[in-house]
């Protein structure tokens, strides 16, 4: 259907009914034989808690008839043995639950082994390489190159493509050009993201910004993970208090962590000052310059003036 208006100019438009129908007609009968199985089950789960909530009532009354109850035990009784069976009534909609969350735990467990280790020194990564990359209808073909101790910055119109550049850069995209870091492939473990789109994950500020067991922090990478991203709240300050632009730096904060903690040798940031004013921004900015004398290559996607300013390489993306 997306692709409806090509195939009305060449003529083919009529081709693909009997195609769409027989999708259509799969997707239908895998649906309901879902649907069927979810039902039977939840209406064989609902029968017998039905029927065990009707054995104690015939029960409460033949006590009744004998005096061997009071009306108004039976009555509490009656009225709390339907609450008892509610986890047999639940166990379709948990069973589906625990379903889902296995699956999407596999492919976690997958993901984690096939990542590589971190390498051991950020500063033996000298070049980042992109010849090439695009994505159709995403990215226009675009090359440059990043290089460690230098800010480089991608530039370009909304909608360019730079989000998608880094993704392609850390191996999320596939593309058909190539990225090498030192004439190797950039793997997962080479890179630490600041999303455009921030999340926190933790209770608190230090939470969100390791991202792990709290007993395994290194306090020297976090304080100055927390001073580059000029996160001016406490640590203890929980995450649901924290405005859009203090979000914002402590997913900086993150990144700048992992990247020293780690040593991986590339930081990808995306949009990181779009929230802030200009004071903060300057702060942050100035941050991402000291990462950079650490020997990390940082690449920022962004089009605020001041950070063009602050680059030392700017790659035009969608131009």
């Amino acid at each position: 259907v997306g692709g409806l208006s090509t195939l009305m100019l060449f003529g083919r438009e009529r081709r693909q009914g009997p195609r769409i129908g027989a999708v259509t007609e799969g997707y239908r009968e895998s649906t309901m034989k879902v649907l069927r199985l979810s039902f039977l089950s939840s209406f064989a789960l609902e029968v017998g808690a039905s029927l065990s909530v009707a054995v104690v009532a015939v029960s409460i009354g033949l006590r009744l008839v004998n005096g061997d109850l009071s009306l108004g035990t039976g009555l509490w009784v009656l009225l709390l043995v339907p609450e008892a069976f509610t986890a047999i009534r639940l166990v379709g909609a948990r069973f589906h639950a625990s379903a889902d969350g296995l699956t999407v735990a596999a492919e976690v467990f997958a993901l984690i082994e096939q990542t590589q280790p971190a390498v051991t020194s950020a500063g033996g990564r000298e070049e980042l390489r992109f010849e090439n990359v695009g994505a159709p209808g995403r990215l226009a073909t675009v090359t440059g190159v990043a290089r460690h101790r230098q800010v480089t910055v991608l530039s370009g119109p909304s909608g360019a493509g730079k989000s998608t550049l880094l993704d392609i850069i850390r191996g999320e995209i596939d593309s058909a050009g190539v990225v090498t870091l030192d004439g190797s492939a950039v793997s997962t473990a080479d890179c630490s993201v600041a999303a455009q789109d921030p999340v926190l994950i933790g209770r608190q500020v230090e939470d969100a910004i390791v991202l792990g067991p709290t007993e395994k922090i290194d306090e020297s990478s976090l304080a100055d993970a927390i001073r580059f991203a000029h996160v001016d709240v406490p640590r203890n300050r929980p995450t649901t208090e924290l405005s859009g632009g203090q979000v914002q730096r402590v997913v900086v904060a993150r990144a700048i962590y992992r990247a020293l903690s780690l040593n991986t040798p590339v930081v990808l940031l995306d949009e990181p000052t779009s929230a802030l004013d200009a004071d903060a921004e300057r702060e942050v900015i100035a941050g991402l310059r000291e990462l950079t004398h650490r020997g990390h290559i940082v690449i920022v996607a962004s089009h605020r003036p001041a950070v063009l300013a602050s680059a030392d390489v700017v790659v035009e993306v969608g131009r």
